[in-house]
């Protein structure tokens, strides 16, 4: 588990970092970072093209199998169906609509949740994903974590043999739920490596 005070989640990230880096450096595993023609791309999703930063992206793929190799692995790893959610944005541009989402639980459930833009070429971009942890209220669905449900599945991938890296883009803005609770990411985003 991370240390819940700052200096000690800063000194285990940048030890996540550099030991990333070192494996990466071994093995020819690389941050590619992602790279898009929809330049509307950034750090958040939105409830509509035009609307408001809503979640932090929070998990990049790494994926040469594109779209299908995510699924695959966040079914195998974690078990996730496709409960379905509804439809978020990555963006304003015409291609930004999320292209999968899987979930641990039912529609109508407290669950964790993950939204997935697939790469345009999985040879030289990433899968981007945002996940959140999100309970049932009188609203409907609303968030109380992006940063455990990020953990949760970089836990899971990790413990499936895949190799993890951590990348700080400073996403930290706070969302505001439908029921008026506050929630905001940390700014980093797991890279995940799959083969």
């Amino acid at each position: 588990m991370r240390p819940s005070n700052v200096v000690g989640q800063l000194r285990s990230r940048l030890a996540l970092v550099v030991i990333a880096s070192v494996i990466g450096l071994g093995i020819g595993i690389a941050w590619r970072g992602y790279v898009s023609a929809d330049s509307s791309i950034h750090g958040y999703l939105r409830s509509t093209p035009t609307g408001v930063d809503r979640d932090p992206i929070n998990v990049l793929y790494q994926a040469k199998a594109g779209l299908a190799g995510v699924l695959a692995s966040v079914t195998a790893d974690l078990g996730w169906p496709d409960y379905g959610g509804s439809m978020m944005y990555f963006g304003s541009g015409s291609g930004a609509t999320q292209d999968a989402q899987r979930a641990s639980d039912c529609g109508g459930c407290d669950r964790y949740h993950l939204r997935v833009k697939a790469p345009a070429d999985p040879a030289t971009e990433d899968a981007i994903a945002a996940t959140h942890f999100e309970i049932v209220t009188w609203c409907g669905h609303s968030s109380r974590s992006f940063d455990n449900a990020r953990d949760v599945i970089v836990d899971a991938e990790a413990a499936g043999g895949r190799p993890v890296a951590w990348v700080f883009w400073g996403n930290t803005n706070a969302s505001t739920q439908c029921d008026g609770y506050e929630v905001a990411g940390d700014g980093w985003i797991a890279e995940v490596v799959l083969p």
